[in-house]
């Protein structure tokens, strides 16, 4: 499954892995702080804010509090609920 997951990450069009870089991680403990959002989820958020992202997409509705970003899509919020 890791072999997956690395391929899926390293292989993709449209996905770029950057560094976790030490002004990544200062900004990742500062949205910790701020947000308290977990470790994982504000390295991500970071590096994506480090990068000039507009736009952060999550399974997470807790992450809709990132307001460094213009836009936080939530996955289930664009798919209708099937009856």
């Amino acid at each position: 499954m890791a072999r997956e997951y690395r391929s899926i990450l390293t292989e993709s069009s449209g996905l770029r892995l950057v560094p976790v870089t030490a002004e990544v991680a200062e900004m990742a403990a500062d949205l910790r702080a701020r947000h308290g959002i977990r470790a994982a989820d504000a390295i991500q958020a970071a590096a994506g804010i480090r990068q000039d992202c507009a736009v952060f997409i999550t399974n997470d509705v807790r992450l809709k509090c990132l307001s460094e970003f213009s836009d936080v899509i939530v996955l289930a919020d664009l798919v209708s609920p099937q009856t």
